[in-house]
Parts: structure tokens; sequence; C-alpha cells
């Protein structure tokens, strides 16, 4: 998140072999003992190719507070060719989110 929390800044990598066409990815928080809410989703559009990096920022339109236990979660990706993957429940494919 920018400095301002007007923006959400997430870097990704296309570690595979295939390029990658879309990423959706959720920002969750864990809120105890009853789970964890979903604070946002987004979705990165536009041609990954395989060992390339990006970096997609979108607008922090709630004005959520991203202070905490806040993880981004890969929720699914759809490749160049057509197929998707989705992130399997018991085996989740997230990070802590960090404010900067």
């Amino acid at each position: 998140m920018d400095a301002n929390g007007e923006n959400v800044t997430i870097r990704y990598y296309n570690s595979g072999a295939r390029s990658v066409r879309d990423v959706q990815f959720v920002l969750t928080e864990d809120i105890g003992l009853s789970g964890q809410s979903v604070l946002a989703s987004f979705s990165a559009r536009g041609i990954l190719h395989p060992k390339q990096e990006r970096v997609v920022v979108f607008p922090n339109t709630g004005r959520m507070n991203l202070n905490g236990n806040v993880e981004v979660e890969v929720k699914r990706v759809s490749f160049g060719d057509r197929p998707t993957w989705t992130a399997p429940r018991k085996n989740i494919c997230k990070v802590l989110f960090t404010a900067r």
C-alpha cells in the first residue's frame, strides 16, 4: 500500500514454464477463531511470460486499513493456452501482506 493508503501494489512472478494471462488475488484478514474475512479481490490481466515479474497497482476504493494480519492469496491463475489453475483448499498459495 502506498503512504497515502490510496493504492494497493502487488508484485508477482511467473516461476512456471507456461505464459499466464490472468491472476486473481484475494486479500484476507485473520479474524481469530471465526476464520478469515475477505477484504478485497483483484484481478491482474495481461500476458506474463515464464520467469518474468510484474507489478500491478489497484486503487484502494474501499479505503481499507491493511495494517495487521492481512494476507495476499492467489486464488486462480489462467494460462495463455486457456487452462485454469485454482488453489486447492488444503494447499493455499498466500503470503503475508506488508504495508510500505
